[in-house]
């Protein structure tokens, strides 16, 4: 070793000696850990927002069901009322005992 590197050593080790072991240990610790400790808290978060988004999904999953459901009794009722007042047009347009419908008619549409 060159004298400069000792020099260096020595003085390090007298600053070591002076501050104490913990202070130094920590740090070491810390770099050593700090990573680790970072990284699996990072992945049990991304875990917690994962359950997250899968509740949101399946809960989407059974609005859209449910709303389905509630779709096939409307459409039914739909066509329904299409009949009904389809057919009520159908009556009004061929009434023949408003006088006003009479009146608009020529004598052979009545007998076609």
């Amino acid at each position: 070793m060159t004298p400069e590197q000792l020099a260096t050593m020595t003085a390090l080790a007298g600053i070591i000696e002076s501050i104490g072991t913990w202070p130094v240990l920590s740090i070491v610790v810390l770099v050593v850990l700090g990573p680790w400790v970072v990284n699996a808290y990072t992945s049990y978060q991304h875990q917690r927002r994962f359950e997250a988004v899968v509740k949101m999904y399946e809960d989407n999953v059974i609005l859209v069901s449910t709303t389905q459901e509630l779709g096939k009794g409307y459409r039914e009722q739909l066509i329904y009322t299409t009949q009904v007042v389809h057919d009520a047009k159908h009556i009004a347009e061929n009434n023949l005992h408003c006088p006003m419908v009479r009146k608009s008619l020529k004598p052979r549409d009545l007998q076609s």
